[in-house]
């Protein structure tokens, strides 16, 4: 007898004995049958749906914001007009306020002063001219400080910057209101 049908031999007489003793084959497993390409499947639509979740959370603010839509028969307008610009007037209380609040957030009404100016027998309780660099400006008095200051609004204040805008531009966004 050759070595290959000795092999084929045992082969049988063990499927024999196990069908012999009943035993039963076990079922395969959900991963043996499919392997992990489901697992995969399944993670990759999970990141897809996560990525458009985020998309539509971020961008949901700006579908709901007002918009102006002008809709001109070509037919009936012979010329379109432009819409009028806005001219704010600016009034001294409201830049006398504004710059008195920056007054008492830079320096809490003069108590805090840039050390540098007060070390040369000046003030700046405004923050005004310090960039960070080593520069800085200092001014006589009180008086020319907050004329400074007050200019500055005012020319913030004609190129249409708010309230809130101004105030976070003059401070970096180091105010409250700002974060």
């Amino acid at each position: 007898m050759s070595v290959e049908a000795k092999i084929e031999q045992a082969k049988q007489q063990i499927a024999q004995k196990e069908a012999d003793k009943g035993l039963k084959k076990r079922k395969l497993t959900w991963r043996e049958k499919f392997g992990t390409f489901p697992v995969l499947w399944l993670y990759g639509w999970g990141l897809l749906a996560g990525i458009a979740w985020t998309y539509v959370a971020l961008t949901a603010p700006q579908m709901f914001e007002a918009r102006t839509i002008v809709i001109v028969n070509p037919a009936q307008a012979k010329e379109i007009e432009k819409p009028e610009e806005k001219v704010e007037v600016i009034h001294k209380d409201e830049v006398a306020e504004l710059a008195e609040m920056i007054y008492n957030l830079e320096s809490t009404n003069g108590k805090n002063n840039y050390s540098k100016c007060e070390a040369i027998g000046k003030i700046n309780g405004i923050g005004y001219g310090i960039p960070g660099n080593g520069k800085y400006q200092c001014f006589e008095s009180h008086e020319d400080e907050m004329q400074v200051l007050k200019g500055w609004i005012i020319d913030k204040k004609s190129k249409g910057m708010t309230e809130k805008e101004l105030l976070c531009l003059y401070s970096g966004n180091n105010y409250d209101i700002c974060k």
